[in-house]
């Protein structure tokens, strides 16, 4: 009996072992390999933004993280500038500051000037006209650019012939030059609308204004009186379709840029100086709609003249802004002289 089972005892030996071997070579079903490291699928990662508003830097700068890391941001502050707070995804004015990555995160370290700061500021600049390209005579005279900074305008700076207005994209690119009609003077005066699609010039002693649009020339003409004396001061609105001025003496009007509606909008007569003097209107601002004007007034007087004298416009006795040597012939500045005017 003992020959018969001692075999059979080898034998469930010999399966009992190679069942453990056939176990032990398994590859592990939980993602982990013999030595328990795992090699699955990576870790999820998120991107974290870091962005900057005023002088400063972060630390660390914009990356990707993998889910769950633990990430201490530090913001420094640059010369003339002190930390202010974290917005965004991160909030408060500490720092450092830690935050866990679980998602995308976007993050803003806020800046501010110290009080009494002065900056210093620099610009890099290309010549987008040269001088010697134009032709024997022209030069670059007054200049606009277009709201959305891709066209610029500027006259030749000739007199009474040869004027010319040019156009051309800030770039330096499409320079066109475009003849304007005889008349009294240069066409200093330039002014463009919002997207450079509409082109003004027109010259102090000229009652007209030439309108560029389209590559065409046309002309705004009025006759004086009852128009305006010439034009000074020259303005658009931001869409072209109006244009705003001051005339040679002083009064401002308003014309369509098809030349209908010429209305004088402020007669200067009625807005003397507050100490009585006769006054002129200079200096003009407008808005880009057209609604408000703001302006100084001037009174027509030399140096040490009285008031009313011919001669050079000087500003108001109290209009801010003057000299010392100046101020001390007239009175004390004031804010009085400056006006607003809604049209």
């Amino acid at each position: 009996m003992t020959a018969i089972f001692r075999p059979l005892a080898i034998g469930l030996a010999l399966v009992g072992s190679l069942a453990m071997l056939l176990i032990a070579g398994c590859p592990p079903t939980d993602g982990a390999d013999n030595n328990g490291q795992g090699h699955g699928n990576p870790p999820e990662r998120f991107q974290l933004t870091i962005a900057i508003e005023g002088g400063g830097s972060v630390d660390p700068t914009s990356g990707e993280y993998d889910a769950g890391s633990a990430v201490t941001l530090t913001a420094t502050a640059g010369s003339g500038w002190r930390f202010d707070r974290w917005e965004g995804d991160l909030t408060g004015s500490e720092s450092p500051a830690s935050i866990t990555i679980s998602e995308d995160l976007a993050i803003t370290a806020v800046f501010v000037a110290v009080a009494g700061t002065t900056f210093g500021f620099y610009a890099v600049y290309d010549w987008i006209v040269d001088a010697d390209q134009l032709p024997e005579g022209d030069a670059v005279g007054p200049a606009v650019m277009s709201a959305n900074a891709q066209k610029a305008a500027f006259s030749n700076g000739r007199g009474a012939t040869n004027r010319k207005g040019y156009t051309l994209n800030t770039d330096g690119s499409g320079l066109t030059a475009y003849n304007l009609p005889d008349g009294e003077g240069v066409a200093d005066h330039v002014a463009i609308d919002a997207d450079g699609s509409r082109v003004y010039f027109a010259s102090t002693y000229d009652e007209k204004i030439f309108k560029i649009e389209g590559g065409a020339v046309s002309t705004i003409s009025w006759s004086v009186p009852p128009g305006p004396d010439g034009v000074d001061d020259l303005h658009t609105t931001s869409d072209g379709a109006t244009l705003i001025f001051r005339e040679y003496s002083g009064d401002v009007w308003r014309v369509g840029h098809d030349g209908t509606g010429l209305t004088k909008i402020i007669d200067d007569a009625a807005v003397p100086c507050t100490d009585g003097t006769p006054g002129g209107i200079a200096d003009i601002a407008v808005s880009a709609d057209g609604g408000t004007i703001a302006f100084v007034m001037t009174v027509l007087r030399q140096r040490g003249g009285n008031p009313g004298d011919p001669g050079s416009g000087f500003l108001c006795p109290e209009a801010f802004g003057l000299p010392a040597e100046r101020q001390a012939k007239r009175r004390s500045p004031s804010a009085e002289e400056a006006f607003r005017f809604m049209s």
